[in-house]
This record gives C-alpha cells, sequence and structure tokens, in this order.
C-alpha cells in the first residue's frame, strides 16, 4: 500500500528507556513480554542462579525508583534562539553555546542531536551544602515547574533554595534529594558521551563516597579513572577536629575501559650527546629496581668495569635492574657509564631512542588552585564579587588538556555556574591552536536581592554566567589578536514547544471534534518561523551549529540547513503552493519540511506531493 500522507516529524526528546528495552528484546526475545521485562525469564538467559531471596549487594535510597521515572519521560520542550547582540555573541559564525535552562530538560532536549558526540564533560554540581541544592522535590516534574521557577516572580512564587527547609530533617532525606537530583543528570550525560568520552565531576567529603556510587552504577565500576585532588587554600580555615579541610575531589570516569588519558608531555632536556654518541641523544638513569636480594636473587650479583677492572657490589637492598646475561650485553654495548672510582655507583646510559612513550602518567594530587586566587581574578574581571568559589581557569585548562584532543572536540558543562569551563576551553585554544568548541548550561537561579550581584543588575546567575564568558573572550582576543580563537558563543533559553501537542486524554464526542478543529493550525501563537526552524533541528537531531540560510524558493520564505552532510530544506509559511513544492524537488535536499497546515488547497496536493517527493527520493515530513 503506497504512502499517501506525508510523515510527521517526531518532536519529542530521544525515548532513552524504550531503545534500551528495543536493544535488550534484539538480544533475548524471550526476556521481553508486552512491552515490559520478564525478570525471571531474564535470570534464566543469563545464567544467574542464585536464590531469588538471597542476600546481595545493593546501592539503594529512598527516591532511586522516581528517578528512573524522571529519566524515562520524555519532554516536549525545545530550545529558542536568541540572535541579538545583547545576549549571543557573534552567533552566525561561533561554535560555542550557551544554553539557559533546567538541565535535566536540556539534557533530554540534546540526545538526538549530541548522543555519542561529546569527548568531555566537567560539571561542579551542587556539593549539597544548605545554600547552594536549588533542586527541590517538584524538579522532576520538568518544563512545568521550571517555567515556573524562570518567570522570576515575587517571593511568594519563586522556587528559590532547598534551604528554607526545616533543619531537622534527617540526613538520609538530604542525601536521598541530592542523589534523585543527580541520578537522571547523569544518566542522561553517559549517553551524550563519546565512546572514548571522559566525564570529570567536582565534589567535597560531603557526597563523595554517595558519587561514587552512582558513577559506578551508570558508569560501570570497570571505568573509574581517578580521584583526582586539588588544594584550594593554603589557611587552617573550617577546620573540623583541628584537621584543615584544605582540598577538593575530581571524580574521573570514561565511558569505555579501553579509553585513556593524554597523559603530560615529557620533556626531554636532560638528553643530550657529549660525547658524540652514534645512537643520539641519551641521559645518565637508574641501573637498580626496587627489589632485594632475597626478593630478586638473579637481580643480584656483582659487575666490573672492563676498562678498569674495578668490581661494583650490588645493593642487597636495591638489586640490579638487569638480570646477568642480559646486564653482560649492555656492558659491551657501552650501554652503562662506570664512575671513576670504586666509591660511584653505575648508571645506565639511556638513550632518547630507547623512550617508548613521549608522555607519562599525570598525577592524582593535581596541585594548588587556590580559591582565594580564583575568587580575586572574577572580580577583577566582572568589577564585582558576584561568586565566592569559582573553580579556577587553569585546572580545568588541565582536565581539559587531559580529555580532549586540540581540534573539534565538544566540551559540556552542564552546571555552568560562573562560567570557569567555557572560559578555560577558549583561554587553552588561544595557547595551542586548538579548535575545541564548549556548551554551558545553567539554570537562571535568582540571585539574592540582597546581594553585590542583584545591586549590579544581574537578576539571574545565567546573566553573571554570559557576561564572565563574554568579558573574557573579550580579553582572550585582546591579549591574542593574531590567534583566530572562537570566543563567541550562541545563546539558547528553554522553552515550550511552538507546536500544539495532542492531548489524548477520553473526550466526548463534541469535545473531540472541537479539539481536532484547534489543531488543525497546531502552530502556536506567537511563535516565529527561526524558534521553529530550531525545534526541527532539534528533533532531526542536527547540530546547533548547522549552518542555515534564509533564502527564497518558489516565491516562499525557506530555510536551507546543513549539518554533517546532511541538507535540509524547510518551509513554515501559512501556505504552499505547488511551485514551491516543484522549487523543492529541484534543488534535491535530503529532507523537506513543512507545516502540516499549509496544504490550504485540500488533500490532493498532500498527496500528489508525497508521490512526488518519495520519486525525487526526498524525505518529505511535516509538522
Amino acid at each position: 500500500m503506497q504512502q499517501k500522507q506525508p510523515k510527521k516529524l517526531d518532536i519529542d526528546s530521544k525515548d532513552i528507556m524504550g531503545e534500551n528495552l528495543t536493544k535488550l528484546k534484539e538480544i533475548f526475545p524471550s526476556v521481553v513480554k508486552d512491552g515490559t521485562v520478564d525478570v525471571e525469564a531474564l535470570r534464566n538467559v543469563i545464567g544467574d542462579i542464585s536464590e531469588p531471596n538471597q542476600e546481595y549487594y545493593n546501592f539503594t535510597w529512598a527516591g532511586k525508583s522516581e528517578a528512573f521515572k524522571v529519566i524515562k519521560e520524555k519532554t516536549t520542550a525545545t530550545l529558542k534562539p536568541m540572535k541579538s547582540d545583547d545576549e549571543s555573541v557573534d552567533f552566525e559564525n561561533t561554535q560555542n553555546i550557551f544554553i539557559e535552562g533546567d538541565n535535566l530538560e536540556v539534557l533530554k532536549i540534546l540526545q538526538k542531536t549530541y548522543h555519542n558526540s561529546i569527548k568531555m564533560i566537567y560539571i561542579d554540581p551542587p556539593y549539597n551544602k544548605d545554600k547552594d541544592f536549588v533542586y527541590p522535590d517538584k524538579w522532576s516534574e520538568g518544563l512545568t515547574s521550571y517555567l515556573e521557577y524562570s518567570k522570576l516572580v515575587d517571593e511568594e512564587g519563586n522556587i528559590t533554595s532547598s534551604s528554607a527547609e526545616d533543619k531537622s530533617v534527617k540526613a538520609g532525606r538530604k542525601h536521598s534529594r541530592w542523589l534523585t537530583m543527580m541520578y537522571p543528570r547523569l544518566f542522561l550525560a553517559r549517553n551524550l558521551l563519546k565512546d572514548d568520552g571522559v566525564i570529570f565531576i567536582s565534589i567535597d567529603d560531603d557526597e563523595v563516597k554517595n558519587l561514587r556510587m552512582i558513577c559506578d552504577e551508570i558508569f560501570g565500576e570497570e571505568n573509574f579513572v581517578s580521584n583526582f585532588i586539588w588544594k584550594k587554600r593554603t589557611g587552617s580555615n573550617d577546620s573540623k577536629n583541628l584537621v584543615s579541610i584544605d582540598h577538593e575531589y575530581i571524580l574521573c570516569y570514561t565511558k569505555n575501559m579501553d579509553t585513556q588519558l593524554n597523559g603530560i608531555k615529557k620533556e626531554f632536556e636532560n638528553y643530550k650527546n657529549p660525547d658524540d654518541d652514534p645512537r643520539g641523544d641519551w641521559m645518565a638513569d637508574n641501573l637498580t629496581c626496587n627489589k632485594t636480594a632475597s626478593e630478586r636473587p638473579n637481580l643480584y650479583y656483582p659487575i666490573t668495569d672492563p676498562r678498569t677492572g674495578i668490581t661494583y657490589k650490588c645493593n642487597p637492598n636495591r638489586v640490579w635492574a638487569y638480570e646477568k646475561t642480559r646486564m653482560e650485553k649492555n656492558i659491551r654495548e657501552e650501554k652503562i657509564i662506570f664512575p671513576k672510582t670504586s666509591s660511584g655507583a653505575p648508571m645506565y646510559k639511556r638513550h632518547k631512542s630507547e623512550v617508548k612513550s613521549d608522555t607519562k602518567p599525570v598525577g592524582t594530587l593535581l596541585g594548588e588552585f587556590l580559591n582565594a586566587t580564583s575568587t580575586k581574578s572574577l572580580r577583577e574581571l566582572l568589577n564585582g564579587q558576584y561568586f565566592d568559589y569559582p573553580k579556577n581557569i587553569n585546572l580545568i585548562k588541565i582536565l581539559t588538556e587531559q580529555a580532549a584532543s586540540k581540534n573539534e572536540d565538544i566540551i559540556l558543562d552542564f552546571f555552568a555556574g560562573s562560567g570557569t569551563t567555557a572560559h578555560a576551553v577558549m583561554a587553552l585554544n588561544a595557547e595551542d591552536g586548538g579548535g575545541r568548541k564548549c556548551i554551558s548550561v545553567q539554570l537562571p537561579e535568582p540571585t539574592d536581592k540582597k546581594s553585590e550581584a542583584y545591586k549590579a543588575g544581574y537578576k539571574k546567575i545565567s546573566e553573571i554566567t554570559k557576561e564572565r564568558i563574554r568579558r573574557a573572550g573579550q580579553k582572550i582576543k585582546e591579549e591574542n589578536p593574531d590567534s583566530g580563537v572562537d570566543t563567541g558563543f550562541k545563546v539558547f533559553k528553554l522553552s515550550e514547544s511552538n507546536f500544539k501537542q495532542w492531548d489524548d486524554t477520553p473526550k466526548s464526542k463534541a469535545a473531540l471534534q472541537l479539539a481536532f478543529e484547534e489543531y488543525k493550525d497546531n502552530v502556536k501563537e506567537g511563535a516565529n518561523q527561526l524558534d521553529m526552524l530550531y525545534e526541527v533541528i532539534l528533533a532531526k537531531g542536527l547540530s546547533l551549529n548547522s549552518e542555515v540560510i534564509e533564502k527564497e524558493v518558489g516565491g516562499k520564505n525557506m530555510f536551507s540547513v546543513k549539518s554533517d552532510g546532511v541538507e535540509l530544506l524547510a518551509c513554515f509559511e501559512d501556505e504552499i503552493s505547488e511551485g514551491a513544492l516543484d522549487a523543492v524537488i529541484e534543488l534535491r535536499p535530503i529532507y523537506f519540511i513543512c507545516l502540516d497546515s499549509s496544504f490550504k488547497s485540500g488533500s490532493a496536493l498532500k498527496t500528489n506531493s508525497v508521490l512526488r517527493f518519495r520519486d525525487a527520493d526526498i524525505l518529505f515530513e511535516t509538522v
């Protein structure tokens, strides 16, 4: 039977759980029955012979089931482009993106476009202190709760902070709420990582244990890389039991256990060639290893300098690095440097050509990146102190160097805060000529009316974030005028869909007829063509950095979208003509998308168009 109607564009977010169920069914068809998993059948096919009531290791909390419900729920929200100069910087050319909105909704929206595309994620989430946890229970309600929040109404209407909760709330409740907030966000974030992607998460002592547990579950404990430590202050403030808390942690996980960090480039300045050795530059290296004579008796023996006849005994607490036959070979090849007297220690002549790698492992102690220094730098940049504990850009640069290559890799920060990650990526690109791109997501959290930020005109945290990135970019440009570094950013704001959503709740015949009439034109009042275009771009999984050209085609205003070899043509005019459709077919895009309501002349034109687009090998969809 031939298709007579164009395919309807699916503008909902990616069905993560549904796809997982489909994959499970492909592997084990017998375990999925009526759209649900038969747990007992699954136990049988994987050979789990444990007793059903047997105790086993498990990590759970009050609200874990709710976290999975949140993951399963799709969103109809979209991202609205903000092209004006007071929002974006160089919108048409930049590859950096700033998204204002709740990161849970945003992560769902990005699933189609950036699935398996992000090389590195760095986040600095709320540490679950009384004053910084701004995600209330009702946040799981999604877009509705976000829109209520983002309007920034009066104090009675604002959702501001969980700190208002009674202090008598038990610690378990506190941890549970934090875990329920973090779990779905990390679950969705993993889907965005490339197969060789890396995630870094800043945390302190309060939740590091719980964060490690949920990351082991989401990313797999085999993909744990390290718990990095960095020093945040030198003084003894906030000491607990006379122990100064002067450090914080950064947990690192990979998506694939074979993924390695980039390591640190070795310095070869100690390699020289003073004796014109034809084998090239060399340096004197240790000839012993950290084993004792009792542990490795085959490495415990004396060696003799063939030129002087002096014999050198082996240290029983630190024996030679090579067994006797290999040592004799090294001596013949003049790879051993003997001292001029018997009191010295023989050394190994290590040539640069022997070095197997030009990198060495990065240490778990990242160094000293003092909060006071970062706060001072940001205060000078913004002409005011609006963040108490911003991260140091040099710390984020180290992480970026470890996880991302210089060219084209995408770095995501969905707890953007003061904008340190975007600043660090731009600064690193200016230093090494890289082309890394950054996506920042920040909640429009209201600033305290008594704060310096509010008095300076910043009503939302996201406004400070954008201003920091804007000023950082200007400074980087001034300091590196010839670098060509991308210091712009496209701004998008989380918004309701531009299209009416069909309400499938049961209705009377009269109500159903009325709903059909209202839905004939499914474009919401106030929606403009550019907003609709970017909703379509996201629905089709194309990049927010797609090349967009507005042009006239067959007498109608249309948008040409090009992204990674895919070309899409979209028309959002109230009415489309046969002549315009003829012109589209001549252009031969891969996709053509228009409004279903634009076929004013009746179903004949639409039906005929379906056949003609199919014959032209153009994928035709309506929205």
